[in-house]
């Protein structure tokens, strides 16, 4: 756990600083840019229950990314986002795992589960297009594949996830901005496996991008 707050306060402090670089710069300098390259971290610190069944779970992902403008209006700008993971962890907690008749049937230890893998639909719709602050909401869907079957014995090491969310990027340069919000994340085998109990996440983000 240690590891994955280092890369996250890393994440923060790169970002604080980009943040305070650009404040001398003018928002009505700011163009709207039709491409963004970028990096989003997200971290859930707990699993709750609104799809999948699963607790006690904490998740962490590193995404690559890139967007370009599909369409604009005067005061807004809806993007298509693809994405690439090369680094999701989560953390399963141990636990024994019953049937029906309350019989132990399996047994989950703890730790570290790594994955990687692909967001290739995705679209955001910023608001105050041209604006310096721009409130925004999203959507993502993808997959990751796990080393390990995850959540539990006799699922899956491939699950297909989504997310949805919404947050604030603030343009901090003609060529650079923030940003930051919260996502509902989940993931499942989509019963491809004997098992499937999904987990949810509580994603809070903080990304950075450069325009084109």
């Amino acid at each position: 756990m240690k590891r994955i707050r280092g890369v996250a306060v890393l994440c923060l402090l790169l970002g604080f600083g980009g943040f305070a670089f650009g404040q001398g710069n003018n928002a009505a300098q700011l163009k709207q840019w039709s491409k963004e390259y970028g990096f989003t971290a997200e971290f859930s610190p707990n699993s709750p229950n609104l799809i999948g069944q699963t607790t006690g779970r904490r998740l962490f992902d590193l995404e690559g990314q890139f967007s370009w403008v599909l369409l604009t209006s005067k005061h807004t700008a809806l993007k298509y986002v693809g994405e690439i993971v090369p680094m999701a962890i989560i953390h399963q907690r141990a636990e024994y795992y019953l049937d029906k008749n309350g019989k132990t049937v399996g047994y989950q230890p703890a730790g570290f589960t790594y994955a990687a893998g692909v967001n290739p639909l995705g679209l955001q719709l910023n608001f105050r297009r041209g604006h310096k602050w721009q409130p925004f909401v999203d959507g993502r869907g993808g997959l990751l594949y796990f080393t390990k079957q995850v959540p539990v014995p006799d699922s899956s090491q491939f699950n297909f996830t989504f997310h949805w969310g919404g947050g604030i990027q603030v343009f901090t340069g003609k060529k650079s901005s923030i940003s930051f919000g919260y996502r509902f994340h989940h993931l499942s085998n989509a019963e491809t496996a004997t098992r499937n109990p999904g987990v949810d996440s509580n994603m809070i983000f903080f990304g950075m991008a450069w325009g084109k």
